[in-house]
């Protein structure tokens, strides 16, 4: 708990000092010189501001993610390694990081173009198309995440226990939760911990369960 207190902290104080030395200004003309510099589509403002947002966003995104780097590796490889929860090695732990960050780069590289081009044609009518963007992208990020971001980092496997699954879909309908499948997800590998969740809408919703919890 502390630790966790600790880090909220250090992100807080960290995210008011990047604002009150006017850092993200910094970046955003430091983007905007070295795009002067290489003259990226100088003739196309839309496309330059898409660029500069573009590179913004994933400098930003890369501060961020070394400055809280430390904190995630004293947590996996020191707290949970000292109550034995830790089951993840320096390279499982690399490669989550690297793909964890692709995802940013992807997930930026399809949303701000998209944003750019709503606040373009809006005008009067901003506000109300930026929430309905809004509404889709967490429908369609709901619809990734049991499809594609989920067994980027995990193995689905089908549940073998028989009465444990007769008994997982007796509880889906009696909540009225329509599941399409049941699965089991190699947990293991990165930690004892325990856990289940549902993920997803429609004919894409899941029950995951992890390994751990059947064990």
């Amino acid at each position: 708990m502390e630790f966790s207190i600790i880090h909220k902290l250090f992100d807080t104080a960290i995210e008011a000092l990047l604002w009150i030395l006017f850092f993200y200004v910094a970046i955003w003309n430091w983007m905007n010189g070295l795009m002067s510099t290489f003259g990226l589509c100088a003739d196309k403002p839309y496309v330059n501001d898409i660029i500069q947002a573009y590179m913004f966003s994933v400098m930003v995104a890369l501060i961020d993610s070394m400055l809280n780097l430390p904190f995630s590796i004293y947590s996996t490889f020191v707290i949970e390694e000292k109550y034995g929860f830790n089951k993840m090695t320096p390279g499982i732990f690399i490669g989550d990081q690297i793909k964890k960050f692709i995802i940013i780069l992807v997930i930026y590289a399809a949303i701000i173009p998209l944003i750019l081009w709503i606040i373009a044609i809006s005008g009067p009518t901003l506000v109300l198309n930026l929430a309905a963007i809004s509404v889709g992208l967490i429908i369609i990020v709901s619809l990734l995440v049991p499809t594609v971001f989920v067994p980027l980092f995990f193995t689905y496997s089908e549940l073998e226990n028989e009465e444990l699954k007769t008994a997982i879909w007796l509880e889906a309908e009696k909540t009225d939760v329509n599941v399409s499948e049941i699965k089991v997800i190699d947990g293991s590998k990165r930690s004892s911990h325990s856990n289940a969740f549902v993920s997803g809408f429609w004919h894409f919703r899941k029950v995951v369960l992890f390994d751990t919890l059947i064990a």
